[in-house]
């Protein structure tokens, strides 16, 4: 999570409320897709750990975590962030 708030590329796309123990869960999806949008994610998911992490907190709630991912795909489209 640090890491992603101090990136100047993903940070735009977090939820800025800070919500303790909860900002993990909310912002996760936010970071996947920005990186991923970037062509950045091996930077956030290169190991098995962040990877189940990532699985975890989509079994925790699939339909928030579709539902984010994808309008933060949709954001960063927008904001022509994708190489096309």
């Amino acid at each position: 999570m640090d890491k992603a708030q101090q990136n100047p590329l993903i940070r735009p796309f977090l939820y800025s409320d800070e919500l303790r123990h909860r900002d993990g869960v909310i912002n996760l999806p936010l970071i996947a897709a920005a990186a991923c949008a970037q062509g950045k994610s091996d930077e956030y998911f290169h190991d098995p750990e962040a990877i189940h992490l990532l699985r975890t907190c989509r079994i925790f709630d699939p339909e928030w975590f579709e539902e984010a991912y994808n309008r933060t795909i949709a954001r960063c489209y927008s904001e022509g962030l994708f190489d096309v």
